[in-house]
């Protein structure tokens, strides 16, 4: 159930970012290293900090659509 709750709250645009970064004590305005600001300039979006990152991985999610009552994991 929980990658469930996760693959719904993706394609409905409501991962808990806060949370997510508060859990894991990260920090969302931290400047990327060069190496990594170039990957995602390669990838097709310029990100400079990991909250680029992770807002454009939930913008892409949210094109998602909503699991039904049952997910199956393969």
């Amino acid at each position: 159930m929980c990658y469930k709750c996760i693959w719904d709250a993706l394609a409905a645009n409501k991962f808990p970012s806060e949370k997510f970064y508060d859990f894991f004590s990260l920090k969302p305005h931290f400047v990327l290293p060069k190496t990594i600001r170039a990957r995602t300039v390669k990838s097709g979006f310029p990100a400079v900090t990991l909250d680029d990152i992770v807002r454009h991985y939930g913008n892409m999610c949210s094109n998602l659509r909503p699991a039904h009552d049952q997910l199956l994991l393969r």
